[in-house]
């Protein structure tokens, strides 16, 4: 390592002098282009400041970078003629590094020109049907447990159990007795399962769904949530809320986001040659 970090050094001071200020570098005998047999360019040396965020390094600072820059690629050249690691393998992995920048790139920077809080207002005032909400009182029996849980007994079980307390409740059980002698919840049990009013986006997307479709007394099967089963009973209708754009301004500029990009997307791959597998 001692010798190849002598000749970096040497190529560092013989090569490059590089003079940063004011957004101007100045390089002298470094090749503009065309490194010959993958040697670093001034435009190389140059790029790789800007990505290691070292472009306004100047001095003792400058010349470790500097160093640091020769000796990794004289050593990486060193290996390569190695004919040790494969390199075609590590082309495809760069090559495919290289694409995923691109496109990663190119969408933050697309999005970061077109997205902005007028943009997003506007979207929302079109279409606050997709970003509706409703409001419910609610009681509530849990069942608590893992449902995805990796031991199939322990999920038949938990499954087993919110059966058997909703046949308790098709039976003609009170749902206020069954919630304080079942309910997992320690909070709302004493309360006969009564949760209070509660927003739709406040709840797991299978309960809100499922809710939506419910009317006041009315009892669902068993819902598998995050935190178990658990059985709802609608002790209010339905209300709808549209919620003003400050309380959904994260959703609606996700969403606004998403349909920019793949509709872009689409746009980009009508001219892309995407060539056809041989068989």
């Amino acid at each position: 390592m001692g010798e190849i970090g002598m000749s970096a050094r040497g190529i560092a001071i013989a090569l490059a002098v590089v003079c940063v200020g004011a957004g101007c570098v100045e390089r002298k005998s470094l090749p503009q282009t065309g490194g010959i047999d993958g040697t670093p360019t001034a435009q190389d040396f140059a790029r790789y400041l800007k990505v290691r965020n070292l472009d306004g390094q100047s001095g003792p600072l400058l010349e470790r970078s500097k160093e640091n820059f020769f000796q990794r690629n004289a050593l990486a050249r060193t290996i390569a003629g190695e004919n040790v690691v494969d390199i075609d393998l590590i082309t495809a992995e760069v090559r495919d590094y290289r694409n995923e920048r691109l496109i990663a790139k190119y969408f933050a920077d697309y999005l970061s020109s077109k997205v902005n809080d007028d943009l997003a207002r506007q979207y929302y005032s079109e279409n606050k049907d997709k970003f509706a909400q409703f409001k419910v009182r609610v009681a509530q029996i849990l069942i608590a447990g893992s449902i995805k849980s990796h031991d199939s007994d322990e999920r038949d079980v938990l499954m087993a159990k919110a059966v058997d307390v909703h046949a308790k409740l098709k039976a003609g059980a009170s749902f206020e007795s069954v919630a304080k002698k079942y309910s997992d919840d320690p909070k709302s049990s004493k309360n006969g399962g009564d949760i209070g009013w509660i927003v739709s986006k406040q709840l797991p997307t299978g309960m809100a769904v499922k809710i939506r479709g419910m009317k006041a007394g009315e009892v669902s099967d068993p819902i598998a949530t995050p935190d178990g089963y658990c059985i709802v009973r609608l002790l209010s209708d339905v209300e709808s809320v549209t919620p003003e754009f400050d309380t959904v301004k994260s959703e609606v500029l996700t969403q606004l986001r998403y349909e920019l990009k793949t509709k872009e997307t689409a746009r980009l791959m009508q001219k892309a040659h995407v060539p056809e597998e041989k068989s």
